[in-house]
C-alpha cells in the first residue's frame, strides 16, 4: 500500500541550498538535518536546510596528498539516539560516537571477532546512559554488537545475509526499536535494497514487504519516530508500518541532496572512454607485423580498442621514453616504437588504452641500491615474493616517476591511461613488510588516494584503473588498499577482473551450474560496482575471463565458447560499459568465430 502525504509536519517542500555537497541526509523527529558530505564533512542544520553547521571535532583525519589541509575520513553512516542526543557513526576502518557533553566525537575500539578487512557500513545506537548497545554492519562480514563501548564484541546473528563462501550482504542501514513487538532491529542489505527485522525469540531476520519504488534504491538510513519507521532511500522519504504491512511516500519532498554535474572535460573523458571493446596486448605483440593482425582479429569481431602495456609487470618501460629515470633504472626497453603503433591503431579506428603497472615493479625496486623497495621488519632487507617485486606505495618519488610517464604518453598520442597494480601486495609474508616511505600516520588507502588524486591533477585523458573482482563487488580497502568508493572519485573507468575461476565455488552458487554462476557473477560483480562507483559517476569496464585455469582446462570447444559468452550475457544485463578480454598470452581463442561485440559492447 502505498499513500500521498501531502501535509509535512517537519519538512517544507523545496530544495534548500546546502553548506557543503550532501551524500546522504536524514531528518530527525524535532526537524534537525543530519548530512554526511562527499567531502567528508558531517554537518547538521537546526533551520530546515537553510544554513548548516559542520561538527566534526574529533572525527578521524586522513591523510592524502597535498598534505596541506585538514581531510577528515569518508563516513558510511550516521545514527541519531534521539532521546539522549548522541551519535554513532562509521568509515571504512572506524566507529566513532557523539559525546553531547563534549560536543566532540571520540573513538569507539573495534576488536575481535570483528575481523581486520571489515569495512564498516552502517551503524545505531539504542539504550540509556546506563548502558549503550552499538550494532555496526559490514560490507562483507555480517553484523557485530557492543554492549560495552567497545571494549567487547560479539558476532550478531547475519545468516540471513549469507551469500557463501564466508562472506554476507553489504548492510546499508541499521534501527534499533523499544518496546515494539516482534522486532527489536530493523536492517537493508545490498543489492535487494529489503526491509529486514530482526526477531530476537527466534534469532532470525525477516524480509518484510517492500515496494518496488522502494527497493529501486539503496536504503542508506532507517529512523524510529516511536509510530512507524522512517525510510531514506536517496533523495526520497518513506514512512513505514513496523511490519512493513503499510508504505507513505512524503509526496513532494526531495531532500537536499547534490550531486556535482560533471565538468565539461570530466564529460568528454567519460564520453570517449565510454562502451569500449577490445583486448589486452602484451609489449610483443605491439610490435608492427603482430599489431596488425590482432586489429585484423578486433575488426572482425567489432570491437574497437585494446590495451597495451606501456609499462610491464617487472617494470620495463616498453617503447621509446625520455623519462631519465626509465634510462637510469635499465627500465626503457624500447621494444617498439609508440608514434608507429598509435599511427597504425587510429588509422584502423583503435581506441589505445596504455597500460602502466604501478607499484609491482623490479627496474624501480632494486634502483639506487633498493631505496625505493618494500622492506623487510626483520632485518631491513629488501622484501620479495617469488619473482615479485615490489616498490614502497607510500613513496611520493614513485608516484611522480608513474605520473611522468602517463603524461609523456599522453602527449604521444594514447587515448587512455590504465594504472594496474594499484594496490600492496597480498601474497607472501606480507605481514613482514615494513613501508619505510609511510608518514603522517597514513593508511594504505591513503597512499592510493594520494596517488590517483595527483594523478587526476596532471593527467586530462581518461584515467582507468584494474580492480580485484573482490574490491569491485564489495566496499574494501584493508586488504590491499583498494576502495572503489575513494578510487571513483578520480578516475573515470574502473576494470574489476570478475573471473569466475578466481571465486569460491560455493560464493552465490546456490545451486547455479558453472556456466549460469559465471553469468551471475558477471551480472551481479557489475551491479555491485556500479552502486559503489555510481555516485562519483565511475564508468565500470569490466575485465573478462578469455583462459581456463583448473578445471576449465577440460571444457570442450562448445563450452568455453558458452563460457566466453555467458560473461558477456553478464555484464550486458547490468550494462557496463564495454569490456576487456584478458588473456596472458594474448591467445584469444574462447571468442566464438561468429561473436560480434556492438558499439554496447553487446553480443
Amino acid at each position: 500500500m502505498e499513500r500521498r502525504i501531502v501535509t509535512l509536519i517537519l519538512l517544507c517542500l523545496f530544495i534548500f541550498p546546502v553548506f557543503a555537497e550532501s551524500e546522504r541526509i536524514v531528518i530527525l523527529e524535532d526537524g534537525t538535518y543530519i548530512s554526511t558530505c562527499r567531502d567528508s564533512l558531517v554537518q547538521r542544520s537546526f533551520d530546515g536546510g537553510n544554513t548548516w553547521i559542520p561538527f566534526t571535532d574529533g572525527l578521524p583525519e586522513k591523510h592524502v596528498y597535498p598534505f596541506k589541509t585538514k581531510e577528515y575520513r569518508d563516513l558510511s553512516s550516521i545514527f541519531c539516539h534521539e532521546a539522549s542526543g548522541y551519535m554513532v557513526a562509521c568509515g571504512s576502518n572506524f566507529v566513532s560516537l557523539y559525546d553531547v557533553e563534549t560536543s566532540s566525537w571520540k573513538d569507539i575500539p573495534v576488536g575481535e571477532p570483528v575481523k581486520v578487512r571489515s569495512y564498516y557500513t552502517a551503524a545505531a545506537l539504542k539504550g540509556t546512559e546506563e548502558g549503550y548497545t552499538v550494532m555496526i554492519g559490514t560490507s562483507c562480514d555480517g553484523l557485530f554488537v557492543t554492549y560495552d563501548m567497545g571494549a567487547t564484541w560479539e558476532i550478531f546473528p547475519s545468516n540471513r545475509f549469507y551469500i557463501g563462501g564466508g562472506f554476507y550482504e553489504e548492510i546499508t542501514a541499521i534501527c534499533p526499536v523499544e518496546n515494539k513487538e516482534p522486532y527489536t532491529w530493523y536492517a537493508s542489505s545490498l543489492p535487494d535494497n529489503l526491509l529486514y527485522g530482526y526477531d530476537p525469540f527466534i534469532q532470525r531476520w525477516k524480509p518484510l514487504p517492500t515496494p518496488e519504488a522502494v527497493s529501486a534504491n539503496p536504503i542508506h538510513a532507517i529512523t524510529d519516530t516511536g509510530t512507524a519507521l522512517k525510510v531514506f532511500t536517496g533523495t526520497e522519504v518513506y514512512e513505514a508500518s513496523y511490519d512493513g504491512s503499510e508504505w507513505y511516500k512524503y509526496d513532494g519532498l526531495e531532500l537536499p541532496v547534490k550531486r556535482t554535474a560533471m565538468t565539461f572535460s570530466e564529460a568528454t573523458r567519460k564520453k570517449a572512454a565510454s562502451d569500449r571493446t577490445g583486448i589486452y596486448l602484451n609489449y610483443i605483440n605491439g610490435k608492427p607485423g603482430r599489431i596488425e593482425n590482432h586489429i585484423k582479429f578486433l575488426k572482425a569481431h567489432n570491437m574497437d580498442s585494446f590495451v597495451i602495456d606501456l609499462k610491464d609487470d617487472f617494470g620495463n618501460v616498453t617503447c621509446t621514453t625520455s623519462s631519465p629515470i626509465a634510462a637510469a633504472s635499465g627500465a626503457n626497453k624500447e621494444y617498439f616504437d609508440l608514434a608507429q603503433l598509435l599511427d597504425t591503431a587510429h588509422s584502423a579506428g583503435m581506441y589505445v588504452i596504455g597500460r602502466i603497472v604501478v607499484f609491482k615493479d623490479e627496474r624501480m625496486y632494486r634502483h639506487e641500491g633498493y631505496k625505493y623497495a618494500v622492506k623487510k621488519k626483520t632485518d631491513g632487507k629488501p622484501w620479495e615474493n617469488g619473482r615479485e617485486y615490489w616498490v614502497d606505495p607510500f613513496c611520493s618519488d614513485i608516484w611522480d616517476y608513474n605520473i611522468s610517464l602517463a603524461l609523456e604518453f599522453q602527449e604521444a598520442g594514447v587515448d587512455e591511461i590504465q594504472f594496474d597494480y594499484i594496490r600492496f601486495p597480498t601474497d607472501g609474508k606480507i605481514q613482514n613488510i615494513d613501508y619505510t616511505w609511510r608518514h603522517d600516520n597514513m593508511t594504505n588507502s591513503d597512499a592510493l588516494e594520494s596517488f590517483l588524486k595527483k594523478a587526476r591533477e596532471a593527467v586530462s585523458i581518461p584515467i582507468s584503473v584494474d580492480f580485484y573482482g573482490f574490491n569491485g563487488w564489495n566496499k574494501m580497502e584493508k586488504w590491499n588498499g583498494q576502495n572503489l568508493v575513494m578510487a571513483s572519485k578520480y578516475v573515470d573507468v574502473v576494470s574489476p577482473m570478475y573471473y569466475p575461476s578466481h571465486f569460491s565455488t560455493d560464493f552465490h552458487k546456490k545451486g547455479r551450474s558453472y556456466m549460469e554462476w559465471a553469468e551471475f557473477i558477471y551480472e551481479a560483480g557489475t551491479l555491485h560496482s556500479k552502486l559503489i562507483g555510481g555516485y562519483n559517476n565511475c564508468l565500470v569496464r569490466p575485465f573478462v575471463q578469455a583462459f581456463l585455469v583448473g578445471d576449465e582446462k577440460s571444457f570442450s570447444e562448445a563450452e568455453y565458447y558458452e563460457y566466453y559468452r555467458r560473461q558477456i550475457d553478464g555484464l550486458t544485463k547490468e550494462k557496463a560499459s564495454g569490456f576487456t578480454l584478458w588473456n596472458s598470452s594474448n591467445k584469444y581463442y574462447m571468442v566464438p568465430p561468429n561473436f560480434k561485440a556492438s558499439s554496447k559492447g553487446q553480443p
